[in-house]
Order: C-alpha cells, then structure tokens, then sequence
C-alpha cells in the first residue's frame, strides 16, 4: 500500500488553517471580551462560523479523498481536488469576513467546495466500482 501523500499534505494545511481561523476567533473573543458564545459581536459570528464551515466540510472530503488515493485514484486528478478544495475553504472565510465586497468569495468558495465534493464522490465511486 502506498502511502497517501497529498491527503497528508491536505490534511497538515487545513490543519494550519484552521488553527489560524482558531487564532482569530481567541483575538476577537479578548479584544471584545466575550467569554461564551459569541455575544452580540458580528465580528465574532462571522470567524466562529468561518471556523465551523471549515470542520463542517472538511472531514468527509479529507476520507473520501484518502480513499480514492489509497484506492488508485490518479495522482495528479486528486492533487487537483486537493487544490481545488483548499481554494475553496480559504474563499469562504473570506467572504464571511464582512468587509465590503468580499461576500462574492462566500458564494464562490462554497460553490467550489461542491465542485470538489461532486467531483471527488463521482471519482470514488467509478474507482470503488472499478474495483469490484
């Protein structure tokens, strides 16, 4: 069996990732004091569900494309859905960020978070039934 490289590599960026979205969310908590929930802070609503979003999606998608590594998926089709989900998961709290203009990054983040799940899910399934 070979080892899963790029769902490693995926798995180490979004981790990052997601601990600086956590160290977003610790900066706004003490610079507007709000110690449970998150208090009538836009600023805290918005980096606690960017930081949501991301444990929200991630899990299923890093599974799905370790499977279809570990199952022969090709290299380069799934380092493209790696990529493709990264890009995706960074516009999305970019878009939640609320600043003016940055809400399109929302939609198209999201949209590309589909795009990746879809394309991954429909490769899995022709590998698994391959497989067979």
């Amino acid at each position: 069996m070979t080892f899963p490289a790029i769902t490693a590599l995926l798995s180490v960026v979004l981790s990052l990732y997601m601990l600086k979205l956590i160290i977003d969310i610790v900066k706004i908590r003490r610079s507007e004091r709000v110690e449970l929930e998150t208090g009538e802070s836009d600023a805290l609503t918005r980096a606690v569900r960017a930081h949501g979003n991301l444990v929200e999606t991630t899990p299923m998608f890093v599974i799905m494309l370790g499977l279809l590594e570990l199952g022969g998926g090709h290299r380069i089709a799934v380092a493209i859905l790696a990529v493709i989900f990264i890009v995706s998961r960074i516009m999305h709290p970019i878009g939640l960020s609320g600043k003016k203009g940055t809400f399109k990054y929302r939609t198209r983040g999201m949209i590309l978070t589909l795009t990746a799940y879809i394309l991954t899910a429909a490769y899995l399934a022709v590998v698994a039934v391959m497989s067979f």
